[in-house]
């Protein structure tokens, strides 16, 4: 029997060191990524807490809640309709308010704000048993006031300002010197 390089006893060529080498790159690379595949399966595979909620909630939409648990609105007329009547109480109430602004005499409610920074003037608190106690108004209730004074300021600014007959009388001497001075 001859033995020739290229070929081994059964006819099969014989690898050269390079196909070798080629051979050891693809083994090692192929070894590599199975590697790297199972430790991410490690890393991202569910857990048995998952699997155990994932069963518990199989069938059911989790994520979204139900109309009438949560209060959600079964159609768009209704959806408006409560809307609308939101709006008329909220009106309701703001004339209610302004009402009471203009009459000036604001209802006693009951204070239990924290007062935060004590101030100099002393404000009177009417109590639930009916008395009054007085204890320092706050930088923030000085400022709530504030910011009710300067509304009320505003919401009177674009009124039609009533008939003035000092400003009528003047604009009637205004008339006549200018008929004056035309002559």
């Amino acid at each position: 029997m001859s033995m020739n390089n290229q070929t081994t006893g059964k006819n099969k060529p014989a690898l050269s060191n390079e196909q070798k080498q080629k051979m050891k790159k693809y083994a090692v690379f192929t070894l590599m990524g199975v590697i790297c595949a199972g430790c991410m399966w490690l890393i991202f595979a569910p857990s048995a807490e998952d699997k155990a909620k994932e069963a518990q909630t199989a069938g059911f939409n989790a994520d979204i809640p139900l109309p009438k648990e949560e209060g959600l609105i079964g159609d768009k007329r209704d959806a408006y309709e409560q809307e609308q009547i939101k709006q008329k109480q909220a009106e309701r109430m703001r004339s209610l308010e302004d009402f009471s602004a203009m009459l000036g005499g604001e209802t006693a409610k009951p204070v239990d704000d924290l007062v935060l920074l004590d101030d100099d003037e002393p404000q009177t608190v009417k109590t639930s048993g009916g008395g009054t106690k007085s204890r320092p108004r706050s930088s923030i209730q000085n400022s709530a006031q504030a910011y009710h004074d300067i509304n009320r300021t505003l919401g009177n600014f674009y009124e039609t300002p009533r008939a003035d007959p000092e400003k009528e009388k003047l604009q009637h001497e205004l008339d006549e010197l200018r008929e004056r001075l035309d002559e």
